[in-house]
């Protein structure tokens, strides 16, 4: 686990973690196994699923040194592919207007 600070700048031990993270599970009435680590998890998919911040960036937030282990958290929902082809679906488009214009005679040819 990474070294936590106080807004004081005092250090924070596991054990007050644990305990802090138990008191906040317990309030959020969480009873399903849930660790630390999947706070992780969730951080990296639901970077990943925004579709905002490339998993290269993940992996850095991360700390990882290969990409592999991101790719590994950063799983992608359905959603987020299907954006991945509808920019394919509207580039294809527009490549398909141009040629139309090209050919009847609505853009010159370029040199």
């Amino acid at each position: 686990m990474a070294t936590v600070f106080t807004q004081d700048g005092e250090k924070v031990t596991k054990r007050v973690i644990q305990r802090q993270f138990g008191t906040a599970l317990k309030r959020a009435e969480i009873k399903d196994p849930f660790r630390w680590h999947d706070l992780r998890h969730s951080f990296a998919t639901r970077l990943a699923q925004s579709g905002k911040v490339d998993i290269y960036a993940i992996s850095k937030l991360l700390g990882h040194k290969d990409i592999r282990m991101t790719q590994r958290y950063a799983h992608h929902c359905p959603e987020s592919v299907r954006f991945g082809v509808d920019i394919l679906d509207i580039l294809n488009e527009r490549k398909q207007v141009a040629l139309s214009r090209f050919c009847h005679g609505e853009v010159a040819a370029s040199s």
